[in-house]
């Protein structure tokens, strides 16, 4: 049987990767990240790299996650 659309998980929840540049130690950027996700119901990680940026990956619901996004494009 065929399953309905919006039944697959692939049809319900994102997942991306990003990378933020700029002065994002002194903004604490990674805290400000998972005070949001956990906001939003998401989940992932994020860490400082040795090019002083902050990368990370971020899993959530599609509604969820395209916020999320926006919101994360808007500190770069």
């Amino acid at each position: 049987a065929a399953q309905q659309e919006g039944w697959k998980m692939t049809d319900r929840f994102i997942g991306f990767r990003y990378e933020v540049y700029g002065n994002v130690k002194d903004i604490g950027i990674r805290e400000k990240i998972k005070e949001k996700a956990d906001k939003l119901a998401c989940f992932g990680w994020a860490r400082y790299s040795p090019q002083n940026t902050v990368v990370g990956e971020v899993r959530c619901n599609k509604n969820a996650g395209k916020v999320m996004k926006g919101w994360i494009k808007s500190m770069t």
